[in-house]
């Protein structure tokens, strides 16, 4: 599912130029949710994330480690990235 960052403190405090994000729906009730058919803004998205620190750099894992929001600042960690509740 795409995720709009709003504009704002974390676009700027990370330097994100496009604030789009695909991220995996935790499970099919999730999925079941959503119209398809229809664009919906969502006023809240809940993210849970895992990270497997040894897939990373060392310095990686620990600027991970000391500032959790890092983890919306680059595309490639999405895949540690799955949505668990979205509220309208």
């Amino acid at each position: 599912m795409e995720v709009e960052i709003e504009r704002g403190y974390y676009t700027k405090a990370y330097d994100i130029d496009d604030p789009v994000r695909t991220y995996a729906l935790s499970g099919k009730e999730l999925y079941d949710q959503i119209q398809l058919d229809e664009k919906t803004d969502y006023a809240g998205v809940t993210l849970k994330s895992v990270v497997h620190i040894r897939e990373l750099a060392s310095d990686e894992a620990e600027r991970l480690r000391m500032d959790p929001f890092l983890i919306i600042s680059d595309q490639k960690y999405s895949k540690y990235v799955e949505i668990i509740n979205l509220s309208k």
